[in-house]
């Protein structure tokens, strides 16, 4: 049986989202050694001993909570797109999407792939385990829908898992990278890659 939230729980995941949203921004505005708690505390509206409240262990558990919430916020809306595929859709045409909807997500402003990488010395191994099972259920999704047998053309035998995966990647670097140093024309790159990647997957 469920639990009603009461009107203070809410409160208190209103007050944690504002926390991990004014402290996102400015980790990637200032880094995380220059943004202080203090500097958090006044952006937010809060005393001190309030933010210590949602966050006791401060701005180090504030950072992986922005990181978490990023990532797995970004695997979900990528998932949703995959969700609206019809199965009559060419395959080239899902490929595509599929990478654009990547690049998209991770080349936004407030992505949090500068800070994974910029702060990685601070994230321990049960973020990365956080990181790779959200993007396993990503990968999950995209090969269940492959999987369905009207999907055209069809699939070779081959780890399809470990293929998205692959693939996945070229549209993570293009989002890290900009998209000039894999193609002046970057739709005919994109669209390249996926020639490319039915020419590999399929019979």
């Amino acid at each position: 049986m469920s639990t009603r939230m009461t009107n203070r729980d809410l409160q208190a995941l209103e007050r944690r989202k504002q926390i991990l949203d004014v402290s996102k921004k400015l980790f990637l505005e200032q880094g995380y050694h220059a943004t202080s708690m203090r500097m958090i505390n006044k952006t937010v509206g809060l005393s001190e001993a309030l933010t210590y409240h949602y966050f006791p262990n401060g701005k180090l558990e504030i950072f992986k909570a922005v990181v978490e919430a990023g990532h797995e916020n970004s695997i979900k809306q990528i998932q949703t797109v995959i969700q609206t595929f019809r199965h009559d859709m060419p395959l080239r045409d899902a490929l595509i999407t599929f990478g654009k909807t990547v690049h998209q997500l991770f080349a936004t402003d407030d992505s949090i792939i500068p800070l994974v990488i910029r702060e990685r010395q601070l994230l321990d191994s049960s973020e990365y385990k956080f990181i790779n099972e959200t993007t396993q259920q990503l990968i999950d999704t995209f090969a269940a829908y492959l999987k369905n047998p009207k999907v055209r053309p069809k699939l070779k035998s081959f780890d399809l898992r470990l293929g998205i995966l692959q693939y996945t990647y070229n549209f993570t670097t293009s989002s890290i990278f900009g998209e000039s140093l894999f193609n002046d024309n970057y739709d005919e790159y994109v669209s390249e890659l996926a020639d490319m990647t039915l020419q590999l997957w399929c019979e």
